[in-house]
């Protein structure tokens, strides 16, 4: 039982890690996005320029807006599902220090799978972006 609730704590303390180190990459993503001047590109070399069209070009411009919106709507989403990882974590680790036993319930499992699943898209979500780096 001990062994259980040191690993439920240890489990715990990961995803409170990670969902810290995605906060903090998404307030870095918000801040440094608008110190980028007008019509310059982020490590804008040549092939930035040339995925994003010639700069002052309404395409590039609507271009550019487009990708801000998809990294936007991906960052809301790592948000909602790191959110909803540390809430089935400690969830978890609450009915694991009341229950009685040495083993896990089915429906433990079950939150058990579902918090590795989102940790892993909370993770690809957070080293993936949209468009030119």
């Amino acid at each position: 039982m001990q062994e259980l609730r040191i690993a439920s704590s240890k489990l715990i303390r990961n995803i409170e890690f990670t969902l810290r180190c995605a906060l903090i990459g998404v307030a870095i993503v918000g801040i440094a996005e608008p110190l980028i001047p007008e019509g310059q590109l982020p490590m804008g070399g040549p092939q930035a320029q040339s995925a994003l069209g010639v700069p002052g070009d309404p395409d590039s411009v609507l271009t550019k807006r487009q990708l801000s919106m998809l990294n936007m709507q991906r960052q809301k989403k790592m948000v909602s599902e790191a959110d909803k990882l540390l809430a089935l974590a400690r969830e978890l680790n609450s009915e694991i220090e009341t229950a009685n036993s040495n083993s896990m319930s089915t429906d433990q499992m079950r939150k058990v799978e579902e918090i590795e699943k989102l940790a892993k898209s909370v993770k690809t979500r957070m080293t993936t972006t949209v468009g030119p780096a």
